[in-house]
């Protein structure tokens, strides 16, 4: 093993080498928290070449992107999961991507998606990116991006992510001024980091199928509903910090009424329609609200009924993503972080679990007729 320590320049020299480039400053300071194998690890407790019982770099040429896989010894918040494909062991180490070591190497700021501050770090992309020649697909095409990426962060409708900011401050030589906009805007936790990246991918998807058994969608609840379930977190928040996370949240629920909407399938479990948060009248509004929504073009709703002898949601809330190219993901969250699914396997599990809820929830004019019972017990 190689400790490789922020005063260790040979140790940070072997890890240029093997990524074939100096690294960035925050690469820097994450490589220097922790310990690397020179070589790619075989020490895991499963059979691939890729597997190590200490810290393995996934292919060294990706080091600087954000999909590039790090595995990290005695961090012990995230989920457990192989390296490589090959890999077949067991790791008692958590999965991050160099743009999350970034983030949790340095204090933990969260950004507000405040839309002057948004549209101000979009102009200044526009601007750097224009002054160095390229268009916005040339400099998509750079970063694997896709064209309108780059124009909807330009045009203040998409957040710039900290680790892109960092690679195009380096590729624009623009001295960290992209960084320096991204990190100081208003630090007020609407969305959490970890679940960024999906809410991306919900605003864009074509089709979103959604099982939920703790509390209804964010996408299908009503301002009062959202209140009741931001007035019940720990620690408490400010009556400020609810009423900006359910403005967020009701922002969010645009995508359903867009021009193209994308196909929604909601399955909820019908202890979600028993609890009553906010109270009575928020939960009478919220009924009624959900038989609204059932009449949205592409939208259906599904109740999965108590007492059955039988459950493929027993292993918790799911969502499954398909993006405008057709990707197919997958998207979980626990208690305080989230995974997006993207190893094929791994969603084909979830959509077979999705299929069989739908075969064993109430169909949807079942479940209308369930809600109109709720609403005449009132």
């Amino acid at each position: 093993m190689v400790d490789v320590q922020p005063e260790s320049p040979s140790g940070r020299d072997a890890v240029q080498q093997r990524v074939g480039r100096q690294l960035t400053d925050a690469e820097r300071d994450v490589v220097g928290a922790f310990t690397l194998d020179p070589p790619v690890a075989e020490r895991c407790g499963g059979e691939g070449a890729g597997c190590g019982d200490g810290v393995a770099l996934a292919p060294v040429e990706t080091f600087s992107v954000h999909v590039t896989r790090v595995t990290l010894r005695g961090h012990d918040e995230a989920v457990c999961k192989p390296v490589r494909a090959g890999c077949t062991g067991s790791l008692r180490a958590s999965t991050a991507s160099v743009g999350e070591l970034d983030r949790m190497s340095r204090p933990r700021r969260r950004s507000h998606r405040n839309a002057s501050a948004m549209r101000m770090v979009g102009a200044l992309l526009a601007l750097h990116r224009s002054a160095a020649g390229y268009t916005q697909r040339s400099l998509a095409e750079r970063f694997g991006l896709s064209e309108e990426q780059i124009a909807s962060v330009e045009q203040g409708r998409r957040a710039l992510k900290l680790d892109l900011a960092v690679q195009l401050d380096a590729f624009l030589g623009t001295n960290g001024t992209l960084e320096t906009a991204v990190s100081n805007m208003p630090e007020i936790d609407l969305v959490p980091r970890w679940a960024e990246e999906y809410m991306d991918l919900e605003r864009e998807a074509l089709a979103l199928s959604w099982y939920d058994n703790q509390v209804l969608p964010g996408l299908l609840q009503t301002s009062d509903y959202a209140r009741g379930v931001f007035q019940n977190d720990v620690p408490a928040l400010t009556e400020d910090e609810i009423e900006l996370r359910v403005a967020a949240r009701m922002e969010r629920q645009e995508v359903l009424h867009r021009r193209a909407p994308p196909t929604v399938c909601f399955i909820i479990s019908q202890v979600t329609l028993m609890d009553r948060l906010g109270g009575d009248d928020v939960y009478v509004a919220q009924l009624r609200h959900l038989l609204e929504l059932t009449s949205l073009p592409g939208v259906t709703l599904q109740v999965m009924p108590v007492g059955r002898s039988f459950h493929a949601g027993l292993s918790g809330p799911f969502i499954l993503i398909e993006t405008p190219d057709h990707q197919r993901l997958g998207y979980t969250e626990a208690q305080r972080g989230s995974q997006l699914i993207a190893d094929p396997d791994e969603v084909s599990i979830l959509e077979r679990k999705c299929a069989m809820l739908r075969t064993q929830a109430l169909n949807p004019l079942e479940t209308r007729d369930l809600l109109d019972r709720l609403l005449g017990e009132q």
